[in-house]
Parts: C-alpha cells; structure tokens; sequence
C-alpha cells in the first residue's frame, strides 16, 4: 500500500486500471459460467467486486487502499450497495463443515455477475472511465450523493388492519436478536413467519425430530450446522424484509430464476446451500433496485 497521499494523475490511473480489471473479470467469469463452470466463474467474480470496492477505496483514501467496505466513507452513497454486492458474491468453494459445498448456483451468480456490471457501469460513468480505453480517469473525487429529496409526508396510521411489521410478527427484533442466541425456538418463530410446515422446516436444517402431531412444537439442542443453517435463514429473512417481500406468497409461489420451483422446495431440499442460493437471489434483486435508485 502506498504511503501518503498518491499523485493525482496516479490516483486516476490507479482507479481506471482496477476498473477496467474488474470488468474483464466478469466478462470472463460469464464466460466461463455459459461454458458449465460456475465455481471458477465464482472466483472471478469475487475478484471482480474486490477490483470495484479498491477502485472506490482509493477514491476515498487518496491512495491505493485495502479494498474493504470499511475503507469507503459512509456518506458515498454506493458504500451500501457495494457492501451487498461483497457479502453476498460467492467464494470459489464454499465449506459446509469439513467438506467443499456443492457448485454455487449459476442462476444466482449470473445475477451477481449482472449486478456486478450494472455496478461497474455506474463507477466508470462517476469517475469518467472509458472500460475498452487506456486513458486515466477524469477526476478520482469520491462520490457523494446529491441534494437531498424533500421529505415525504408523514402517512398516518391506518385504522383497517395492523401494520405491515406488526403482521410480520415483529422482524426487526428477530433478525436483530444475536446469531448465537439462536435456538429451536427460533426455527419456529420463522415457521410461522414464512408461513411454512413444521416438516419442511426440520428438514431444512437437516433434523430428523418428527413434527408435533398436536400441541407443543418439539424443543431441541441444535448442532453446530444447524446453528449455521438457521443463522442464514435469519440473514434470508433479513433480505426479504429489505425488499418488502410478502414472504409467505414468495416463498410458496413458483419462482424462474429456480427453474419454476418454490424458493421453499429449494431450502428444503438444499439446506444450507439452498438458504445461501436464495438469499444471493433475493440480495441481487435488491442490489440492482439500489443501484436504479441511486
């Protein structure tokens, strides 16, 4: 990493370069995802967005700087949709316990890999890059958000039903509640949440408990992968929450981008990799929003 505060001209070279590296990454790893291989597709997409957080990073810092969202000033406008767009990229081989996770979904990674050039897209425009040149950029000065929106005026409440949170069954303190308080308690808490079947449920975290016929759901002490499995359903619901998604419809509908199956049939089916395929889903959709937002 650079000491100081980098030239200018050097600066602007710096960003052009990161951004033109970060688009032939993509475009290869779309390639290589049309050629049936997603998890070296994933690799290079993981490497293009780190190319786009460095390029603003060093927007931010003056120099070139650790491409991590912590190095982007919290008032870039972007910061948040590049934040999405890191978290949910998928890394080339994913671990479930001991063992390499299956391949990552190539339906859900295009998405990503889409997002990831409506992202770039965005950045050349702002930092005035020509993606197929060898110029320099225009200028490096980070990007910040326009005049502000007028207010919108204050809805009152309305008197013919609760709330959209209330009926949700009160989100933000679940998926605001730690990971690690986690327990069976929780799973059906998002069982009546999602509006889902105390089997689907149980086998979507792998357990093998039979569902009560009458009166209280069964109480158990959840395994280490369980753990992980339901703390990426709390991390799914979070993101259908963001986009306002009326989760028990959506879950339940037939959905494209799963070949016309449920997103419900691929949790359960899938288990962790089948919560991680939908939420990187659902996590694009919001992206590519933010970003027609922005």
């Amino acid at each position: 990493m650079a000491s100081g505060t980098a030239r200018p001209a050097t600066l602007r070279h710096l960003i052009a370069s990161l951004l033109r590296l970060a688009g032939a990454d993509a475009d290869d790893a779309l390639l290589l995802l049309d050629a049936g291989r997603p998890r070296n597709a994933a690799g290079l997409a993981r490497a293009a967005i780190t190319h786009l957080v460095g390029a603003v990073a060093a927007s931010e810092q003056g120099q070139e700087a650790s491409p991590e969202i912590s190095s982007i000033d919290p008032a870039n406008p972007l910061r948040g949709a590049l934040a999405r767009l890191h978290r949910y990229a998928p890394p080339p081989a994913m671990r479930q316990g001991s063992r390499i996770a299956g391949p990552p979904d190539a339906e859900g990674l295009r998405e990503i890999l889409q997002a990831t050039q409506t992202m770039l897209a965005r950045l050349c425009e702002h930092f005035g890059v020509d993606p197929q040149g060898t110029d320099a950029a225009r200028h490096a000065a980070p990007l910040r958000p326009g005049p502000a929106p007028r207010p919108a005026r204050r809805r009152t409440a309305r008197a013919d039903g609760p709330s959209p949170r209330a009926r949700d069954g009160g989100h933000r303190r679940l998926a605001g509640s730690s990971h690690s308080g986690i327990s069976s308690v929780t799973l059906w808490l998002l069982a009546d949440r999602w509006g889902l079947p105390d089997a689907d449920m149980l086998q979507a975290v792998g357990s093998t408990k039979a569902p009560a016929k009458a009166g209280a759901r069964p109480r158990f002490k959840l395994t280490p992968g369980q753990r992980e499995i339901l703390s990426a359903m709390l991390s799914l619901d979070e993101a259908m929450d963001g986009l306002g998604l009326d989760k028990r419809r959506w879950l339940s509908a037939p959905a494209a981008p799963f070949q016309g199956a449920r997103p419900a049939d691929i949790i359960r089916g899938r288990q962790l990799q089948g919560v991680r395929d939908v939420t990187r889903h659902v996590a694009a959709t919001a992206l590519r929003q933010s970003l027609e937002s922005s």
